[in-house]
C-alpha cells in the first residue's frame, strides 16, 4: 500500500512541479468530467474489442498502470488485454480533482464484468486517472485500480 502511495505522489508531485500560467479546472467543471468519462468509457470499449491502437491513443507517453498487482507500462497492458474479457462496466460517482491547467485527476467508482486469463477481476473497483492535456487531448498518464473491499 505505501509502495502505490508513494508512486501516485511522485506522479502528482511531478505534475504540479511545473509553473501555472492560466488557471487549472475547477473541481465544478461538469463540462470536462463529462469528456472525460465518454473518453474513458471509449477505451474500455476498445479494450472490450482488443483494438489496440484504439487503447494506445489513449495514453500520454510515459503512461503506468497500477493495480494490487504492481505497475506496468503501456506496452505490457496491451500484451495483457489479449486475455481479458469486458462484458459490462459502468462508472458511478465521478469526481473531477484539478491539479493544473493542463492536468487533472478523476476517480470513478466502477462496476464491471471482466476476467482476465480465465479468473474473474474484482466486480466493483475504485478507478483514478491522472489526466494531461497534450496537444489538445486529454490523456492518461496514470490508471490506477483499487478493488472495493
Amino acid at each position: 500500500m505505501t509502495r502505490w502511495l508513494v508512486v501516485l505522489l511522485t506522479v502528482v508531485g511531478a505534475a504540479v512541479g511545473s509553473s501555472q500560467t492560466t488557471a487549472a479546472p475547477s473541481t465544478g467543471d461538469a463540462a470536462l468530467l463529462k469528456e472525460l468519462a465518454a473518453t474513458e468509457d471509449a477505451t474500455w470499449r476498445a479494450f472490450e474489442n482488443h483494438d489496440l491502437p484504439g487503447v494506445r491513443r489513449a495514453f500520454a507517453d510515459g503512461f503506468v498502470f497500477i493495480d494490487p498487482d504492481g505497475t506496468i507500462g503501456a506496452e505490457e497492458l496491451l500484451k495483457f488485454s489479449a486475455v481479458c474479457e469486458e462484458r459490462s462496466w459502468s462508472f458511478d460517482r465521478q469526481k473531477l480533482i484539478p491539479i493544473r491547467k493542463d492536468a487533472v485527476e478523476t476517480i470513478f467508482s466502477v462496476t464491471q464484468d471482466t476476467s482476465c486469463n480465465g479468473k474473474p477481476a474484482p466486480k466493483h473497483i475504485y478507478l483514478t486517472i491522472v489526466w494531461v492535456r497534450q496537444d489538445g487531448r486529454w490523456l492518461e498518464l496514470t490508471h490506477t485500480e483499487t478493488p472495493v473491499r
